[in-house]
């Protein structure tokens, strides 16, 4: 039982939301929504509902969880548009949500009195969130009314992965949230379709285009024979590894042949690639937003030229194209990396460090990364703040 569900029932309440903790909060939505809170009817389960998603994102993004497509960041982003949404349902058109981490904080202050400190970055954060799906979703619903009618009249009770797929590319309307939708509709929603159809999303918008390795198949197969490639990179650029694995048009291959400069830059037609895996090597495989290595791989037989190096369950895929003769499996080779470009990607990786330190110190300690791209001759470095840095600002980080 949980401590919510606990304190209600010492408590002598009917809900967890009646506890003396939340009820506050429960109350101070219904007077920013301007709304009775009468438990029982649909606007009552709507203005729970909102106390209760406001109170997570509040504490996520507090912490530095902010809205966002990946992982827990899209939680939050779900929950907000969720929240939104039921906001709209009792008619609000207007950001509102942005009101309440204050109450959040001044009901929590007892065990957490640091989110005083961040109710003003945390209510941004969301009013932000709030204007962009609110842009886009008069659109959206009446796009969905449309979609149930035609539903409905047709005798059927399936919402279709392309339709999904649309109202998310679109419109952002979150999947999770059409399937809520779509069972007070009394209609199922079609997953697998969603997940074809945003695949093929993907592929049409371009998405993904850099060298996509092998989660199954050939790879799949390397997996249940070893547990990986053994990286010595940190130590040395050079070192003696055994050829583990050629693939080549999604198949394992024992020999590749001879096959001279390529005619094109088969940089930009991935098909036309190779990947060798190593049971051991020094080339750095792409992670944390640092790209992966280039340089040569040199064997009794033949040369082949690394242009990248990705890595995938604990392999280092080194994928590129045999330049002069050929290679076979279970070959030696020795493995040389660009050390030139190695040492311009750690001079970046150290700037990384640099900008974040200073964007600390100059916009406080909530601008923390939330992603980079690190390579040899530039850098990107994403953070969170809640508004733009002024000339002034910006020059006194830049020094």
């Amino acid at each position: 039982m949980g401590l919510e569900r606990t304190a209600a029932m010492l408590q002598g309440v009917d809900s967890n939301f009646h506890i003396d903790i939340l009820l506050p909060l429960v109350e101070a939505v219904a007077e920013t929504c301007q709304r009775r809170y009468l438990p029982d009817d649909d606007d009552g389960r709507r203005i729970r509902r909102i106390a209760d998603h406001v109170r997570a994102c509040s504490f996520a993004i507090h912490e530095n969880v902010l809205p966002g497509n990946n992982e827990e960041k899209y939680v939050v982003k779900r929950l907000l548009r969720r929240a939104v949404l039921d906001g709209w349902q009792m008619g609000i058109r207007e950001p509102f949500l942005h009101q309440l981490p204050a109450a959040v904080a001044a009901q929590m202050t007892r065990g957490y009195p640091e989110l005083a400190d961040t109710v003003e970055r945390v209510s941004g954060v969301i009013k932000r969130e709030e204007e962009s799906f609110l842009a886009t979703i008069d659109g959206g619903l009446s796009r969905i009314e449309k979609l149930f009618d035609s539903i409905e009249s047709a005798g059927g009770g399936l919402v279709g992965g392309e339709d999904a797929c649309e109202l998310y590319t679109t419109y952002g309307f979150p999947p999770e949230l059409l399937e809520t939708l779509a069972a007070e509709r009394n209609c199922a929603f079609d997953w697998n379709g969603f997940r074809e159809a945003m695949e093929a999303h993907g592929q049409r918008s371009g998405a993904g285009s850099r060298v996509e390795v092998f989660t199954s198949g050939p790879l799949d197969a390397l997996k249940k024979a070893m547990h990986g490639s053994e990286f010595v990179g940190y130590e040395t650029l050079e070192t003696d590894g055994k050829i583990v694995g050629i693939i080549a048009q999604d198949r394992l291959c024992e020999t590749l042949a001879e096959l001279g400069p390529p005619a094109v830059d088969v940089r930009s037609e991935p098909h036309r690639l190779v990947t060798i895996v190593l049971d051991r090597t020094s080339f750095y495989g792409e992670s944390g937003g640092q790209v992966g290595d280039t340089g040569w791989l040199e064997g009794p037989t033949g040369r082949f030229e690394v242009l990248d190096t990705q890595r995938e369950g604990g392999f280092m895929l080194h994928i590129g194209h045999l330049r002069e003769g050929s290679v076979e499996l279970g070959q030696a080779v020795r493995t040389a990396v660009d050390s030139q470009r190695r040492a311009a990607i750690r001079r970046a990786h150290s700037a990384t460090h640099l900008v974040h330190a200073a964007l600390q110190h100059y916009l406080g300690p909530h601008a923390v990364q939330q992603g980079s791209k690190v390579d040899a001759d530039h850098l990107r470095f994403d953070f969170s703040h809640t508004s733009g840095v002024g000339a002034e600002t910006l020059g006194q980080i830049e020094a």
